[in-house]
């Protein structure tokens, strides 16, 4: 995603809004002692430096790193709860009789999902080449919010090389 932007900065020289992507954060964490920065140290000491009300909401951490400052309330489903259903053999063949259903059909997709690339892909993925469960399910949902909308999505151009429908050298 952020690789285009690396590669020709000087072409398209702008700041990223990412607090991570400054150079001069960048920089700054590049000084830190590694070990203490692994696991979520270094966001649970940075996060002491903002306003309380930054630390009054729950956030995810990884399994194994530290606890973020609140636990996530009882009901609900962490990430990797979800990602773990999603590799499900019956969740994953509801979403493939989606994206073939999707691939069949003659849905107006607004130049924002292409029937050929998709086609490719789950080729690749019956061949074994890839796993492309996430891509098919992003593409499946994005068929059903066009499909909501009777395709009245507008898709901005842009004239970059590096994103997709970019023109350029």
């Amino acid at each position: 995603m952020y690789a285009p932007h690396f590669e020709e900065i000087d072409l398209l020289p702008y700041e990223q809004v990412e607090p991570f992507f400054d150079t001069d954060v960048l920089a700054t964490a590049c000084r830190l002692p590694v070990d203490e920065s692994l696991n979520h140290g270094l966001y649970n000491r940075w996060l002491g430096e903002f306003p309380p009300v930054i630390t009054s909401v729950p956030w995810q951490a990884y399994p194994g790193h530290e606890p973020g400052p609140l636990p996530l309330p009882a009901q609900v489903s962490d990430q990797w709860e979800i990602s773990q259903r999603r590799l499900k053999p019956s969740h994953k063949r509801k979403t493939l009789d989606e994206l073939d259903a999707l691939l069949r059909g003659r849905d107006d997709l607004s130049g924002l999902l292409s029937r050929p690339a998709l086609t490719l892909m789950r080729l690749g993925d019956r061949l074994g080449m890839f796993d492309g469960s996430w891509s098919f399910e992003q593409a499946v949902r994005m068929a059903g919010i066009l499909r909501l909308c009777e395709g009245r999505v507008a898709a901005r151009e842009t004239n970059h090389p590096g994103f997709p429908g970019g023109r350029g050298a």
